[in-house]
């Protein structure tokens, strides 16, 4: 009998390996957005997840830690061996959140092992604003000139172009925006109802969302004397202008 030596040199020795028959998906990193967002904004960020086990068709979902709403999900298919970046995006609630990470296979789920993350909501920023009318006793239908300021309080920004509404009484007779640092201006005609009125003029700013946050609204008022009216009456009728629409009528 001969004795045969393999030589490893020529032939060296294999080794095999079995690929598991179930997917082994991990979540490797979550880089977490950054805190705080703008409500109603998209939020993006990166997960990076891997598959150590069998291909698969798997879930990725995106939770409210404290809600447990689902945020956002997608399907993915992953390899035996792969690990991809998976970009996730939400909308950001009008509410504090925590994001949470889950990848799931059939009933196998892996939550993150670095979060879940925070993010909070940008609070509502505070707005004033200032109205003056040129000149406050018109006659019917005479022009009315206008100026004002939105400020935003306590935030070091300018509020942008923004539209603001001019309404006498309950209607809306002028529209106009802003510039960039808030000053608006515009005209509009009086009231054509014979005269011996006066008017709550407002000026209105419905709120806007922008970069920093979001412009919470405001409004400022100015009173409007339609037609010659008497001295005496003004204060009278100033102080009931500030609660609306005010018919004042006298004969001579």
């Amino acid at each position: 009998m001969v004795n045969y030596i393999l030589n490893p040199s020529i032939s060296p020795e294999a080794i095999l390996s079995t690929i598991p028959t179930v997917a082994d998906v991990r979540i490797v990193n979550v880089s977490w957005p950054s805190s705080p967002q703008v409500a109603g904004s998209t939020v993006s960020f990166i997960l990076r997840i891997r598959n150590d086990g069998y291909d698969a068709d798997i879930r990725i979902n995106v939770y409210d830690n404290i809600t447990n709403e689902l945020l956002w999900g997608i399907g993915w298919s992953l390899a035996h061996g792969e690990e991809e970046n998976v970009q996730a995006s939400f909308i950001m609630p009008y509410r504090d959140i925590i994001p949470e990470v889950k990848v799931g296979y059939a009933t196998v789920v892996t939550d993150s092992a670095t979060g879940p993350g925070i993010a909070v909501i940008i609070q509502d920023i505070t707005t004033s604003m200032t109205l003056n009318l040129n000149p406050t006793t018109v006659p019917s239908g005479g022009p009315v000139n206008f100026n004002g300021k939105l400020t935003v309080v306590d935030v070091a920004i300018d509020p942008g172009v923004q539209e603001i509404k001019i309404k006498v009484g309950a209607d809306v007779w002028a529209t106009v925006n802003t510039d960039g640092v808030g000053n608006y201006s515009g005209s509009f005609n009086a009231p054509q109802d014979g005269g011996g009125f006066a008017y709550a003029v407002t000026a209105q700013f419905a709120g806007a969302q922008v970069a920093a946050g979001f412009l919470g609204s405001s409004t400022a008022r100015a009173s409007l004397y339609v037609g010659d009216v008497p001295s005496f009456v003004i204060p009278l009728i100033s102080a009931l202008a500030g609660l609306g629409l005010v018919y004042l009528s006298w004969r001579k």
